[in-house]
């Protein structure tokens, strides 16, 4: 075949091929890039072709899915952004919620059955989630408060103005021997010298009342202080508080001590009662013999004889009249 016929051959067949193979490659490319910039997900595929044109392409459809890639990235942290913030906005206002609710709760002058149950299941809450912190403080107030008793106690009980360490140079077995007479005598001196009414210093009453109420006080606090440390004892817990032993062995003898006391003073006070008693009665009645005590036997004697003489005192005037 001669050369001229070869070119007109391969023209006519070839360039045809060629072009029809641009012209679908070029469609292909169009109908994918309109699916990357639409968000869906493009498996690209390759074709070598034997044009430079091919290869450019190519590659701009490379980088067209990298773009779209990167860029469906961005949207998706975008997103979870927004939902995280418009999460924790939601939590805000709840939590604003909750609090003016609360508000309302203790504001409110009149609480309707609704407000009164939200407000015990929140006593309830509270309680519930700060368990541990209301059981420790419980416990830390009421260790210092007794503490504190234990120690007022032993500063009070120790003081020697107590009427408990009255004569304390005497043991008890000395204080029950003396005289009455004279531990009466003693015990009034004491009184008088240690309770003066300023308001009223002549009043004798008033010392006396005055006794009465401090000594029962007194009693009552060792009493007190026995009962704590002998319950302390039974569960090891008198090494926990500044307990005196020494003065906690000595409180059955103060005991002792103190009801002697007031054994003796009540003997006196109601023997007082009745010579005043007397004093008014003799007063009243004009009698002047100091034999003639009254609440006794001697008083009928002495009412007779002054009925006596009332009658008497009325004869003779009638005896005047007539």
């Amino acid at each position: 075949m001669r050369t001229d016929t070869k070119i007109i051959l391969f023209l006519t067949i070839f360039v045809p091929y060629t072009s029809y193979a641009m012209q679908n490659s070029k469609e292909e490319i169009q109908s994918r890039s309109m699916n990357i910039n639409s968000g869906g997900s493009v498996n690209l595929k390759f074709y070598n072709y034997f044009t430079p044109t091919g290869n450019k392409i190519h590659g701009s459809i490379n980088q067209n899915n990298n773009q779209a890639t990167h860029q469906s990235t961005e949207q998706q942290q975008d997103t979870q952004q927004q939902q995280q913030q418009n999460q924790e906005q939601q939590q805000q206002q709840q939590q604003q919620q909750t609090q003016m609710q609360k508000i309302n709760i203790f504001a409110s002058p009149s609480l309707p059955k609704e407000r009164l149950d939200q407000l015990i299941d929140w006593i309830y809450g509270s309680i519930a989630q700060h368990k541990m912190l209301i059981v420790g403080t419980g416990l830390a107030y009421g260790y210092g408060k007794l503490f504190k008793k234990v120690a007022g106690l032993n500063r009070y009980l120790r003081h020697p103005d107590r009427w408990a360490h009255w004569h304390g140079e005497l043991t008890y077995k000395q204080l029950t021997s003396l005289e009455e007479k004279d531990l009466v005598r003693q015990l009034v001196v004491a009184i008088q010298q240690k309770y003066v009414a300023f308001d009223d210093p002549l009043s004798v009453e008033t010392p006396l009342q005055s006794f009465l109420k401090k000594i029962n006080y007194e009693q009552k606090q060792f009493i007190a202080y026995q009962e704590l440390y002998s319950w302390l004892s039974t569960v090891w817990g008198q090494y926990l508080f500044p307990f005196d032993r020494k003065l906690f062995s000595k409180i059955p003898s103060k005991l002792k001590r103190i009801a002697h006391l007031k054994k003796t003073f009540c003997a006196w006070i109601a023997e007082y009662k009745i010579q005043q008693a007397n004093l008014l009665m003799r007063s009243a009645m004009g009698i002047d013999d100091e034999n003639d005590q009254l609440f006794g036997l001697p008083i009928v004697r002495a009412v007779e004889r002054q009925a006596s003489i009332l009658s008497k005192r009325n004869t003779e005037r009638d005896a005047q009249t007539r």
